[in-house]
């Protein structure tokens, strides 16, 4: 199942930053590592703000979250997940709204 994955900094925690430097870096060859071997069918870093947005593979919620408590940031990021369908099912989306207002589907 494909997942889209937003991490915004969490303010407040307060971490020194050469530590944040390094943990930066490690999260940057993480996301490198799983964007290889197909995990990760994209990942962006915001221009602004700290964070970011991924396009996540995983088999299970539980496998997505043993995924993302492994980020090296994890414990300074809020994150965001929504499960993502093909964008096919609009049909049946469509199908379902004139279903329910009696027009023809």
């Amino acid at each position: 199942m494909k997942y889209l994955v937003i991490t915004r900094r969490r303010d407040g925690v307060p971490i020194p930053p050469d530590v944040v430097a390094g943990m930066l870096l490690a999260q940057r060859d993480w996301i490198q590592d799983n964007l290889a071997d197909g995990t990760f069918d994209a990942a962006y870093t915001f221009a602004q703000g700290g964070g970011g947005v991924a396009i996540v593979n995983a088999e299970s919620g539980e496998d997505l979250h043993r995924l993302a408590t492994g980020a090296p940031l994890f414990g300074l990021s809020n994150m965001e997940v929504q499960p993502l369908a093909d964008i096919g099912l609009l049909g049946d989306a469509a199908a379902a709204l004139r279903r329910v207002s009696g027009a023809p589907a």
